[in-house]
């Protein structure tokens, strides 16, 4: 029996040394004084020594000098019990160095002592691959930082752990207040104030789990556009893509933000711009037949010799009618300009100071409030337009004009832009038809061509002055139009 044993325990132990030898990392024990009692084979691939070189040697001969009280340190550990893996820097024969990762836990030698056995393994490739990680991170985080387009990232549970930069601006939503929310509760958050009903907000949170669920979503790879309302009550207009990131747990979300607020009221000017040039067209074309039949009546006379009106008479008609198909023409051709540009941000100051440039002030003092001067509002480039033809006319229309101001002011979240002169003012029975095409003086287009130049972009233009007072003309700036200057 003892035969058959002995028989066994050599089995065993050869079984034992073949699966030490064919692993891939270096098994090793130690002695109560932490010096090397045995190593497996591949000592010399990973530690640069073979076995034999380092049996008797205490295990702080094959790490750097800076490495040596820290593993004394973890080889008192792990006698005391503790076990867990650390890093160090050995040096093979050629003084190489490489980096290895032990793990070893306390056992009992044969006399009783206490030493400690593990194993070790070469993490060189790990720590390549772990850099090129880290350096790939870098760089998908300075793209997220830079990126002028928000970005957003949740986890397999809907849950936000990327709130870019750019997102910030675009929502007004700190990403301090983002991340950690579930994406539903933030988009529900910045949906415009007539839309957050609990029904709304419940839609939204079934809708983003289907998606997680589900993986597709009639939304999902493709682009669409949406209005929100930052908490500072300024709204915008957005372009969302949003697609999925398989995981081995379920599926990420992610979505690209791009504000298209400019753009989009861009294109509703030029539209609304050339809705009224095909309108205009119209309009003078009827005008000027009128004028050609004007002409062409009293020719017809002058040629028959019937005419019951006096020859310089009739010459004095038909030049008036020539004179007035000029002035309809030279209107046009002004007005043609509006809305051919993209409607733009403008320094408000800078603006109105280019059209006092512009006109002959003589000794009119023209002043500028403050407010005025740190704004800047999104309007069409014939803005400057504007304010020529309303100070043009005061120097030429309003008497004995002496001062012209400009002041500013907020009101009801939109923002007022005052014109005032102290001038003869307006007279009552103009006022009614004061911005009506050809009503005014002269040609009667100026005050017409100003109030459409303001159209385009959504703004409104009355006078509000009183006869014999100075005219007091207020523009309002519609809420979102307007912004504070960035200096």
């Amino acid at each position: 029996m003892d035969g058959i044993q002995d028989h066994h325990d050599e089995y065993d132990e050869f079984r034992f040394q073949t699966l030490v030898e064919a692993i891939s990392h270096v098994v090793f024990t130690l002695d109560d004084r932490g010096r090397f009692t045995y190593l497996s084979p591949r000592c010399e691939e990973i530690l640069g020594l073979p076995p034999e070189a380092l049996i008797g040697k205490t295990i702080t001969s094959v790490v750097v000098p800076d490495d040596q009280d820290r593993l004394c340190r973890k080889y008192q550990e792990v006698k005391a019990g503790e076990s867990y893996p650390s890093d160090y820097r050995v040096l093979d024969k050629n003084g190489q160095e490489h980096l290895v990762r032990a793990i070893s836990r306390p056992f009992g030698t044969t006399e009783g002592k206490r030493g400690v056995v593990g194993v070790i393994s070469g993490i060189s490739n790990w720590e390549t691959l772990d850099k090129a990680f880290r350096q790939s991170e870098e760089k998908v985080k300075k793209l997220v930082e830079y990126s002028k387009d928000g970005i957003i990232l949740t986890d397999e549970h809907g849950t936000l752990i990327e709130w870019s930069p750019a997102m910030e601006q675009i929502s007004g939503i700190p990403r301090s207040r983002a991340v950690g929310r579930p994406l539903w509760d933030v988009q529900y958050e910045v949906l415009p104030t007539e839309k957050k009903i609990l029904e709304t907000r419940n839609m939204i949170r079934d809708m983003f789990e289907v998606l997680l669920a589900t993986g597709t979503a009639p939304w999902l790879d493709r682009s669409s556009e949406n209005e929100i309302e930052r908490p500072d009550m300024k709204r915008r207009i957005i372009e969302s893509f949003q697609f999925l990131i398989p995981t081995g747990n379920g599926r990420m979300v992610g979505a690209i933000v791009r504000d298209i607020t400019d753009r989009r009221r861009a294109d509703l000017a030029v539209h609304e711009a050339n809705r009224k040039l095909n309108l205009m067209n119209s309009i003078t074309s009827h005008d000027i037949n009128n004028q050609l039949m004007i002409l062409t009546g009293y020719l017809l006379l002058l040629e028959q010799g019937s005419s019951a009106l006096g020859r310089d008479e009739v010459f004095t008609l038909i030049n008036g009618s020539a004179a007035r198909i000029q002035r309809i023409l030279k209107f046009m051709t002004e007005y043609q300009n509006v809305g051919v540009k993209s409607p733009a941000w403008q320094d408000l100051a800078g603006t109105i100071a280019a059209a006092k440039a512009s006109v002959e002030k003589g000794r009119v003092e023209i002043t500028i409030d403050p407010l005025c001067s740190d704004m800047e509002i999104f309007a069409d480039p014939l803005l400057v337009r504007v304010f020529y033809n309303l100070i043009d006319n005061s120097i030429r229309h309003g008497g004995t004009v002496t001062e012209i101001g400009f002041r500013c002011s907020v009101q009801k979240g939109d923002f007022v832009i005052v014109y005032e002169d102290n001038g003869v003012g307006i007279p009552d029975e103009i006022r009614p038809v004061l911005f009506m095409r050809g009503k005014g003086k002269n040609t009667g287009y100026g005050l017409f061509l100003i109030r459409e130049i303001l159209a385009i972009t959504g703004y409104t233009i009355q006078e509000t002055g009183g006869a014999g007072k100075g005219v007091r003309f207020e523009i309002t700036v519609p809420k979102g139009l307007f912004r504070r200057l960035n200096k």
